[in-house]
């Protein structure tokens, strides 16, 4: 959760292309007179209207996502789902009412009419997703939860925001994501597993709002990381990629969740800066059952699809629908195994469409310097075609995750 730009996205259609916002793609090739995400700020916040209301997910076919077979996750305990009050300590804290176009009601001169035409809409013409959380309910620095104390905003999404804290009792350093998302909640608080960022309790304030308590992480993410060295060494990817892939086997067959938005930034590092956290499961999907006799027709849903572009699967491209399908993290899970290694995005490009072609022909240099093992597995993970991509537990058993040197 230690992020500055963890937030959903959501994508509009035109036509029958998909278009996804790109802009954070959080690394890519430096060029003469090009924007350079590594050194510039990639992660302004992309808020649309999400008036669509989802109902909480049910694990298709009765499906237990409790039930682990892999050894790689444990029955869920049962997360406290409280409701609460926000307790004010730090009245100096309370900011001045937000100057809206009513602020000037009681007065009728042409001035003041001239003013309000350039005043914030009322809190009530704000899109529904954000009202609660934008409203005179907002929580503040220093404000008591439950046994939880609130403190800076650590990160900011367009339905959410992340606030790191402290357990009164024990004085853990706690974070806390704010967010009013009933779909995420509902996936998330079913999972438990090492390398999945653990909710420990959920909180419901009368506003309607949820504290969602979790891990504090404080090593940043997988795209500090890289930032920082530019890029790492295979032995130390290796470490990551395993945690991270024994994460997606829990995922993708023992809860039968896909994650949908897999990329460097939503991957947490804890304070050593060797144990990851997979986080972020606001896209996140539970596999759908086959039932169509048109293989290009399973596993699609009807709601429109989310994520960053240069993690995007070519199939997923294809359609403005959600493609609940295992393998579409693991094309994602391919982009980040090549960022990782060569410091930069397998795909990338500033113009949109061109960087789509690029992802459905599959066109990427392969970095020179890395071993054959390595080359072997990320062009089984970026196989254009997802029938002939690898699978989680293939990646486990590859010969480069089983290499010691």
């Amino acid at each position: 959760m230690h992020t500055k730009n963890a937030y959903f996205q959501q994508v509009t259609t035109q036509g029958n292309i998909l278009h996804i916002d790109t802009n954070p793609l959080g690394i890519s090739y430096p060029g003469a007179n090009a924007f350079d995400p590594i050194n510039e700020n990639p992660f302004l916040p992309h808020h649309l209207n999400h008036d669509k209301k989802y109902s909480p997910p049910v694990s298709p076919s009765g499906y237990s996502s409790c039930n682990s077979s892999s050894g790689h996750g444990s029955p869920r305990k049962d997360i406290p789902h409280n409701k609460c009050h926000l307790i004010r300590r730090n009245t100096k804290s309370i900011a001045s009412p937000p100057v809206s176009a009513q602020s000037w009601d009681h007065i009728k001169s042409p001035a003041a009419s001239f003013l309000a035409s350039f005043a914030s809409p009322p809190p009530s013409s704000l899109p529904s997703s954000l009202g609660a959380a934008a409203g005179n309910d907002e929580e503040q620095d220093g404000d008591e939860l439950d046994d939880y104390v609130l403190e800076n905003v650590i990160g900011h999404g367009g339905f959410s925001r992340v606030r790191s804290g402290y357990c009164i009792s024990d004085g853990r350093k706690v974070a806390v994501k704010v967010t009013s998302q009933e779909r995420e909640l509902a996936i998330w608080k079913q999972l438990d597993h090492p390398h999945v960022l653990s909710m420990e309790k959920l909180l419901e304030t009368e506003s309607g709002m949820c504290y969602a308590v979790c891990t504090y992480c404080g090593g940043g993410t997988l795209l500090d990381l890289v930032k920082e060295k530019q890029h790492l060494e295979e032995a130390e990817a290796r470490c990551i990629v395993r945690q991270l892939t024994s994460a997606l086997v829990y995922l993708h067959h023992d809860a039968r969740v896909v994650h949908k938005d897999l990329k460097l930034d939503n991957v947490l590092l804890l304070d050593d800066k060797k144990t990851i956290k997979l986080g972020d499961f606001g896209l996140a999907v539970f596999q759908q059952p086959t039932t169509s006799t048109h293989e290009e027709d399973d596993g699609i849903t009807q709601e429109y699809a989310g994520g960053s572009l240069a993690y995007t699967a070519p199939e997923q491209i294809r359609t403005p629908w959600v493609i609940t399908s295992p393998s579409t993290d693991m094309w994602s899970l391919g982009v980040i195994l090549y960022a990782l290694v060569a410091g930069r995005l397998p795909f990338d490009d500033t113009y949109d469409a061109r960087l789509q072609q690029k992802i459905l022909s599959g066109d990427f240099e392969m970095p020179p310097t890395i071993s054959p093992p390595l080359a072997s597995l990320i062009a089984g993970l970026l196989h254009v075609d997802p029938q002939q991509r690898l699978t989680a537990r293939q990646v486990l058993d590859s010969a480069w995750c089983n290499m010691t040197a």
